[in-house]
């Protein structure tokens, strides 16, 4: 089991996993243990997606999953589907492959995605695109890194309007296309 935020500290011992912790139970439900936290489990909410997605990609896809805290709370099917379709997005990431000085670099690939990603569930990939091409670079390789780093930027883009979509229609009432 994996810490994925914060909990609240407090002085009672609870039973099952501990505060902000999830783990898959034999089942195969992926377990998010909501108690001590101090938001309410909250399925459509920021914090708790940021939590869940997170839980997601570092347990696993499951097609239920379950938030644990005073009144147990379950996602299954097409919601749970959308949030394991987030985690994926998440979950991609670019090559690492630079020298030392492309770590130090403020447009690096990991700095300007993990820039792009800091308000998910609602990612500024539009800002982190102006912010890469803010500067020019010193070399052809600063080139073929920055064009790598943008098309990764709006292919996340074009993936996370995909899931906005889709959530769009599941809420719509018009399913899965």
């Amino acid at each position: 089991m994996k810490d994925i935020r914060q909990p609240k500290k407090s002085s009672k011992k609870t039973d099952g996993p501990a505060p902000g912790t999830a783990c898959m139970d034999r089942s195969g439900n992926l377990v998010v243990s909501c108690r001590g936290c101090d938001q309410f489990p909250d399925a459509g909410s920021p914090m708790c997606i940021r939590c869940i997605t997170s839980a997601i990609s570092t347990e696993g896809v499951s097609d239920r999953i379950q938030l644990k805290a005073g009144k147990d709370t379950d996602i299954s099917g097409q919601a749970a589907e959308v949030l394991c379709d987030l985690a994926q997005l998440r979950r991609a990431t670019l090559p690492t492959n630079g020298t030392r000085r492309c770590s130090a670099c403020m447009r690096s690939p990991v700095r300007v995605m993990g820039d792009a990603w800091a308000d998910f569930p609602d990612p500024s990939f539009a800002a982190a695109c102006d912010r890469l091409y803010s500067l020019a670079g010193d070399g052809p390789e600063c080139a073929a890194c920055l064009q790598r780093t943008h098309s990764a930027l709006r292919m996340a883009e074009d993936n996370m309007e995909r899931v906005r979509e889709k959530a769009a229609r599941i809420a719509s009432g018009k399913g899965v296309a």
